[in-house]
């Protein structure tokens, strides 16, 4: 069940925030999460029992190991960084089997049983981080285990469960340990539908539509011309943030109506004015688990500047290697790390003599090209797409036109280009121009023209959920 889908946005969410409202009035909340994990369990079990049982284990292993934790005295170093360490490697493990593993051979060689048991759990990625996270917060001290219901509900919640924000435990936790648990007032849910229709219509008008240009582009074969190559690259770079930061919206919109706070996880990356500053702005709970997860546990800024330099370089990789098995994904990381320790390296003094104008379009120019290797499926298909970005001797006008055609609409070629054109515009200026969806969430007023707005965007979802794809960071 997607959140695109028709069964989820007219059956399964306003039977979930129905049922959630009437349980509001009893005095124990409790039920709230009670009926939340029921629901959560439907929601991950409607792909696959047998994904929901490995989750369910993997909840299961972080609690009991974060609990022993909890209880072994500090003083007793050894042993709690067994426990931690023994943790960490069933994580890394757990991650490792269900992305790295052939399962489909596994499944054949193993017949039906197989073919039910090896099956990738929904958000396998996200959830392992988010259990790592949290158990290295324990140790820390940081944090404590919370009740067996709380952490259950913050197992399974299936409003971030299959492609984040990546929540942390000890938010979590604070939130339903609140006397106001899973409450909301009716400004708070106004916000929160506000913000799910604005992801919703991110993903199905803006993402899914200028998908065809980016998908015509990467599945081109020979020789790809300046445009197409750039066509492509372009407008897989919108399709990927208004996906991404579409579904998030969707997830805080539905976490508020509900009573949750989630964390936000886009803030206008594409307006950075530099690498570092994108990748604070871009997927920002990844990066925050990445931060607590790796580059603490390396040492951080603490062993001087090469071993920083170090630590930021092996954070990207470690990146890099969590998005995919491929060598495009460890270039991809790669790269960022390098640039990340090239800007630490010159520091803020030499960056800010070039002017922010310069910067942000540089900056940009840098994510687009590294979002090729994100996209292409091999290497050659990187090489191909690069080559041709500066293929000036071909600018492939006609291959340009046909990135345009959807397969059931035949524009003619001037249509095609005007319209291909227009659409990747039109991403670029709604991406770098006006307030992202959380400041608008914010400053959103409560009168009549906020309601006919959020109608009209609402029966322009609906007509194009019939042909919703899906959300780009299932694939990770």
């Amino acid at each position: 069940m997607s959140f695109t889908s028709y069964e989820f946005v007219l059956v399964f969410l306003p039977i979930v925030l129905g049922g959630t409202a009437l349980l509001a009035r009893l005095k124990q909340s409790a039920y709230k999460k009670l009926w939340l994990v029921a629901a959560s369990v439907l929601f991950y079990a409607w792909a696959s029992p047998a994904a929901l049982a490995w989750l369910l284990v993997s909840a299961a292993v972080s609690y009991l190991l974060a609990n022993a934790i909890h209880r072994t005295n500090r003083e007793k170093v050894a042993a709690r960084k067994i426990l931690v360490g023994a943790g960490c490697l069933f994580h890394v493990l757990f991650l490792g089997f269900f992305k790295y593993v052939d399962l489909s051979s596994l499944a054949a060689s193993t017949g039906d049983l197989g073919a039910l048991v090896f099956l990738v759990p929904m958000g396998v990625s996200f959830f392992t981080f988010q259990f790592i996270v949290f158990l290295l917060e324990v140790y820390r001290g940081k944090d404590i285990p919370s009740k067996p219901l709380d952490f259950l509900l913050f197992s399974t919640f299936f409003v971030y469960r299959t492609m984040g924000p990546i929540m942390s435990h000890a938010d979590f936790r604070t939130q339903m340990e609140s006397e106001r648990a899973l409450c909301t007032t009716s400004e708070e849910f106004a916000r929160g539908l506000y913000q799910f229709v604005l992801g919703l219509t991110k993903k199905l008008v803006l993402a899914d539509t200028v998908a065809v240009i980016a998908n015509n582009g990467f599945s081109r074969g020979g020789q790809v011309g300046l445009l197409v190559a750039w066509g492509a690259a372009l407008a897989y770079t919108f399709q990927l943030y208004f996906d991404f930061s579409g579904y998030s919206d969707m997830a805080i919109g539905i976490g508020r109506m509900l009573g949750v706070r989630l964390p936000q996880n886009f803030d206008s990356p594409y307006k950075s004015e530099s690498v570092s500053a994108f990748w604070r702005r871009w997927h920002m709970t990844l990066g925050r688990a990445l931060t607590t997860s790796v580059y603490i546990s390396l040492g951080g800024n603490r062993r001087g500047l090469p071993r920083t330099c170090l630590n930021l370089f092996l954070v990207m990789i470690v990146s890099g290697i969590w998005h995919g098995d491929t060598v495009n994904f460890l270039i991809w990381g790669a790269a960022y790390g390098l640039i990340l320790v090239f800007e630490r390296l010159c520091e803020q003094p030499l960056l800010s003599k070039i002017p922010t104008w310069l910067r942000r379009c540089l900056t940009f120019l840098t994510v687009t090209l590294l979002w090729v290797p994100f996209r292409a499926a091999t290497l050659n298909g990187t090489m191909r797409i690069w080559r041709g970005m500066l293929n000036f001797s071909d600018l492939g006008i006609p291959q340009y036109a046909a990135l345009a055609q959807d397969g059931i609409i035949h524009f003619p070629t001037p249509l095609a280009l005007l319209y291909g054109t227009g659409l990747i515009l039109l991403c670029a200026l709604i991406a770098f121009i006006p307030k992202n969806s959380h400041e608008k969430t914010e400053a959103m007023r409560f009168d009549t023209k906020t309601a006919l707005l959020l109608a009209f965007l609402i029966f322009f979802c609906l007509i194009h959920m019939s042909r919703a794809g899906v959300f780009l960071y299932e694939n990770f």
